[in-house]
């Protein structure tokens, strides 16, 4: 953590202050300090643009779920598939970042994982399709089965998950 902390006074560059703060997040979930490593994430988005509450509500989640399906109108799992590969340095570091956050998102704080999911799909139809728009892929696909109660759809975006992880070559997922 000191060496992280001087890493940090060290860099002037969004993008590598970024990369310390992921092995900080790796770090602390592997010494399940969820809540710290979520706390370090969303510092990390903030520096990419991307913000994100540490403790939504649900209609929070529903919303950013309305908002997510009304993004996706329109475009068949080919196209999704299809989607070209995204190449802004800024948005791909925010993806990584959000893998990160899914372990201690899950254990501690619940609400905040389909946010993640959801701000991740919305990226890759914005921005193109990175390695890690598959995790997004997949945990959007068990919202379906889980809150919108649409099991073939859900199934349908984890092998749409499955698909683009083999694409876009996101093994280390």
């Amino acid at each position: 953590q000191a060496t992280a902390a001087d890493l940090l006074a060290r860099t002037r560059d969004p993008l590598d202050e970024v990369r310390v703060l992921e092995l900080v997040i790796l770090i602390d979930t592997s010494q399940l300090a969820y809540r710290k490593a979520l706390k370090t994430g969303l510092q990390a988005l903030a520096l990419l643009g991307e913000t994100l509450p540490l403790d939504p509500g649900t209609p929070r989640v529903l919303s950013e779920l309305i908002l997510t399906k009304a993004r996706l109108v329109g475009y068949s799992d080919s196209d999704i598939t299809g989607f070209p590969r995204m190449t802004d340095p800024r948005k791909l570091a925010a993806m990584r970042v959000l893998v990160l956050l899914g372990p201690p998102a899950y254990f501690s704080s619940p609400n905040l994982l389909p946010l993640i999911a959801l701000r991740m799909v919305r990226l890759s139809v914005r921005h193109g399709n990175a390695p890690e728009s598959a995790f997004g892929y997949v945990i959007y696909g068990m919202l379906h089965c889980a809150l919108l109660g649409a099991p073939r759809r859900g199934l349908a975006y984890g092998e749409l998950a499955r698909q683009a992880a083999t694409d876009l070559g996101a093994q280390h997922i």
